[in-house]
């Protein structure tokens, strides 16, 4: 994206801290990881009530870390070109061992150039007992999973929630399990019906889902019975979605998202027979 997403809404118990930002406003802040121009970053955060912000970049992955006394904000951004999620489609992915399970390689690897930087960045941070909440778009959202679970993992620090829009599995069921136990009820993630990022890597690599889903139907409705997909279905709808041209856009899967969880604020959630 080459401009901020719509301005955030914070209410002044928010830009201190007082309750976490809302999902519209989870979104709009993934979205300012997607910006290459640090400056206009912080500069927007500061209007908001975070007077402290760094910055990581290293090649394909970038984010941000902005705090105030009560509220620390961490979002997560990983480029992704079609030629890569065609990949990541098609092909059997490589999961890699950790402390924490066997997690994708890949998003290891994209995690690894700026995790030594986030750990310190959140440690000097949180020196007053913030709230700590993680977010990302697609690639994004993988690696603020993956950040989290880091975060949560050395016991140093308390992570409160993580969102993400769009966000392909992660890991494998080893590394989902260790997720229900050190993150219990921190994990929503939001997917909309059609977007393929969400359906790889594919289960039947053993990589899944951590945390609530929250889904968008194909009228924008937000669900609360979304029921799966058989690993068949599954493999078939991809295969569909790839079929079309192009069968992915970062731009407008981030702007989609900000549109349905602008939308889902105001209205009810629908309960009628969609799947995931």
């Amino acid at each position: 994206m080459s401009s901020p997403p719509e301005s955030l809404t914070f209410s002044a118990a928010q830009a201190t801290g007082a309750v976490e930002p809302s999902r519209v406003e989870m979104c709009r802040i993934a979205s300012l990881a997607a910006l290459q121009n640090a400056g206009q970053v912080r500069e927007c955060l500061a209007r908001r009530g975070f007077d402290r912000f760094v910055w990581f970049q290293q090649q394909s992955t970038r984010g941000f870390a902005a705090g105030n006394r009560s509220l620390i904000l961490v979002a997560m951004h990983g480029d992704l070109s079609e030629h890569e999620l065609r990949t990541l489609a098609r092909e059997p992915p490589r999961l890699v061992e950790t402390s924490l399970g066997r997690v994708g390689e890949e998003f290891w690897r994209r995690l690894a150039l700026v995790r030594e930087n986030l750990q310190e960045t959140v440690a000097a941070l949180a020196d007053a007992g913030q709230s700590v909440v993680l977010t990302g778009h697609g690639v994004g959202g993988a690696l603020a999973v993956l950040a989290g679970a880091v975060l949560a993992s050395d016991g140093q620090q308390r992570v409160n929630r993580i969102a993400t829009f769009g966000a392909p599995r992660p890991g494998s069921r080893e590394f989902a399990a260790r997720c229900q136990q050190d993150l219990a009820g921190v994990i929503v993630r939001a997917a909309s019906a059609g977007d393929l990022l969400t359906l790889v890597p594919g289960r039947e690599f053993d990589f899944a889902h951590v945390g609530e889903v929250e889904y968008f139907d194909g009228l924008g409705r937000l669900r609360t019975d979304a029921a799966w997909l058989s690993i068949d279905e599954e493999r078939a709808t991809r295969a569909r979605i790839l079929g079309a041209h192009p069968a992915w856009d970062a731009d407008a899967a981030e702007l989609e998202y900000l549109r349905l969880s602008a939308a889902s604020e105001s209205e009810p959630r629908s309960a009628a027979g969609a799947h995931v």
